[in-house]
């Protein structure tokens, strides 16, 4: 078998796993979308700064990320997802804790002024 020949041999044994494993992006406990691997792949290639800034802002907006299939690397990118989904609801919380207990200090300065 020639060195081409395994090459081929990956790159189909590459695109079968592409298409078998999804991509997952729910919200509220309910599927948004839900494509093959290989259809998360393309758009990545196309647009790169586009795709990344939507997942970003879909983190923002309570979307969890998720890849179906199995075996480790599936394991290890939903590890990695959950983690970046955990840290953007803790720095939504932070946020609007913060911007609550702001609010309220200048309710009690302005009572405070007004009396």
């Amino acid at each position: 078998m020639s060195n081409f020949d395994r090459f081929m041999d990956n790159v189909n044994a590459l695109a079968r796993a592409s298409v078998r494993n999804r991509f997952v992006i729910e919200r509220k406990n309910s599927d948004l979308l839900d494509v093959p691997v290989l259809v998360l792949i393309i758009a990545l290639f196309l647009n790169l700064p586009l795709v990344l800034f939507l997942m970003l802002l879909g983190l923002f907006l309570g979307c969890r990320y998720h890849f179906g299939g199995n075996g480790t690397v599936a394991k290890s990118a939903n590890d990695m997802s959950e983690q970046a989904s955990n840290f953007a609801e803790s720095l939504i919380t932070e946020i609007s804790t913060e911007s609550a207990a702001k609010k309220e200090a200048e309710k009690e300065a302005e009572a405070e002024t007004v009396q």
